[in-house]
Formats: structure tokens, C-alpha cells, sequence
């Protein structure tokens, strides 16, 4: 696993989760220091024999954090707090580890930081906290919130 092309000489690569299913395994992590103001880009690999691993495209990976990845009944979700640039709301999906989508861009998941994810035959949710109610002079607030998608 090794930092995007282009990335400065100081970047390092953390893989951060794995995740086993529909016959692929999937790896999810973060090229850290690897832009130009020394942002992480999200990242992801995918195998079907754990021994060859290719790197899979992620939409929104741009200043993105990725710190898990589950199976689930519709694929995978990876999740992580990622910045304004990213994805917004830190909820990727993919249906074999192939390639990522970013399922939280809406205004409305600025502030959401997801910490896990997990799945049914009837829906995937996501857990995590999210910056509504926080009073930064107080220290008090970040409650919990979740982010769920109905499957048919």
C-alpha cells in the first residue's frame, strides 16, 4: 500500500480497516501528509486472494479520513470524519471494494463524524457524532447521530 502518485516524500500510508465479503476482501486507510497543505486523502485496496491488491478508486478521497469498513448485505461502507473538500459527511459505499461512492456530500452532513457502520437485509446504518448542539465556549455538546439508507 503505498501513497497516490505525486503525493510529497514525507506522505505514509495507515491502513485503518478490513472488511471480508462477496468474495473480495477490502482494506481502507489514509495517505497522510499527501497533499500540498499536508491533508490526507482517503484511500482503499481490493483482493480476492489477499496476496494481490489493487488500488480502488475513491470519490470525494481528497482531504478525506477513512478509519473503517464493514460488510454488509449491499457491499461495503467506510467510514471517517473527512473535511469540506472530501466527502462530506464521511460515508463511503461500494458494492465489491472495486471502486468507492460517496453517499454523504449533502450541506447537511457538515459536522458528522462516523465512526461505524453496519448493515440488514432491510437497511445500512451508520453511526457517529455530529457538531449540531456543540457550544465550542463550553466544551458541551457533539451529540450522537446515525445516517441510514433503506435497501429494497
Amino acid at each position: 500500500f503505498s501513497a497516490p502518485d505525486g503525493s510529497p516524500a514525507e506522505a505514509s500510508v495507515t491502513a485503518t480497516g478490513v472488511a471480508s465479503a462477496f468474495g473480495s476482501i477490502v482494506v481502507v486507510g489514509m495517505a497522510v501528509n499527501a497533499n500540498a497543505d499536508g491533508g490526507s486523502i482517503a484511500m482503499a485496496w481490493q483482493s480476492t486472494d489477499g496476496l494481490t491488491w489493487l488500488e480502488a478508486p475513491v470519490e470525494g478521497a481528497e482531504d478525506g479520513q477513512v478509519f473503517s469498513v464493514a460488510a454488509t448485505s449491499s457491499g461495503f461502507l467506510a467510514t471517517g470524519p473527512s473535511g469540506e473538500t472530501s466527502c462530506l459527511g464521511g460515508v463511503w459505499s461500494s458494492l465489491d471494494g472495486a471502486s468507492w461512492a460517496c453517499e454523504a456530500s449533502d450541506p447537511g452532513f457538515a459536522g458528522f463524524a462516523p465512526y461505524a457502520a453496519a448493515g440488514s437485509p432491510s437497511v445500512d446504518v451508520v453511526v457517529g457524532l455530529t457538531e449540531a448542539g456543540w457550544d465550542p465556549s463550553s466544551g458541551i455538546g457533539a451529540p450522537g447521530a446515525i445516517w441510514r439508507r433503506p435497501l429494497s
